[in-house]
């Protein structure tokens, strides 16, 4: 285990280490899977072998899309300036005529810039239906890891995050109204704030036909 660090961030610790935390979120996104029939899970972080062994064991198939690494080592912060890097086609990932039931962002979105974000959600709305879920984890702060946390599910109850410096960059702060507005068709449904300043959403999509 990491040594656990405090890194003071709008004057509240986000701690690097590795640290277990209660995720009401997750039961949400488990209930669904428990009906009859094969499911489909994207993961847009790094590939997790605990993860993907627990939604197999819901008879879900599940696509690692590891998006940041896609869009380059260093990920441009979503509060910074400057030509975001081009978005890598997540559609040849997925099979054709596949319906997503779960997505899981994780803390990507607070790296991706809101065009990016435009771009990611163009790409992904035609393998989603009305009830698809999406759980992301926004931060609050100003302040934010300068790169993202390594997640794994350890049960249905709860989820291991690890930071492993106390790097910090600019946060983008994304409110909700934005961050429905950047992903047509998907509201929130659920929304708890965590220890560390993280909140922990569920989204669902309402209307697949939506448009930016």
């Amino acid at each position: 285990m990491l040594p656990p660090t405090n890194l003071s961030t709008a004057g509240q610790p986000i701690r690097s280490g590795r640290e277990t935390f209660s995720s009401l979120a997750l039961s949400n996104l488990v209930e669904p899977l428990k009906r009859e029939g094969k499911h489909h899970v994207l993961d847009l972080g790094p590939a997790c072998g605990p993860t993907v062994a627990f939604f197999t064991g819901f008879r879900c198939k599940v696509y690692v899309a590891d998006l940041l690494d896609a869009l380059g080592p260093k990920p441009t912060a979503a509060g910074e300036t400057g030509r975001a890097p081009p978005l890598v086609d997540q559609r040849p990932l997925i099979e054709d005529g596949t319906h997503l039931d779960i997505i899981l962002a994780w803390d990507v979105l607070n790296y991706l810039q809101p065009n990016i974000l435009l771009a990611l959600f163009g790409q992904l709305r035609p393998f989603c239906r009305r009830g698809t879920l999406m759980h992301a984890l926004i931060w609050g702060h100003s302040e934010i890891p300068a790169e993202p946390m390594a997640f794994r599910i350890t049960d249905q109850r709860h989820v291991t995050y690890e930071l492993s410096s106390t790097a910090t960059k600019s946060g983008p702060r994304y409110a909700p109204r934005e961050m429905e507005r950047l992903m047509a068709g998907f509201r929130v449904t659920r929304s708890y704030l965590l220890r560390n300043g993280m909140q922990e959403f569920v989204f669902s999509l309402d209307d697949p036909e939506s448009a930016p």
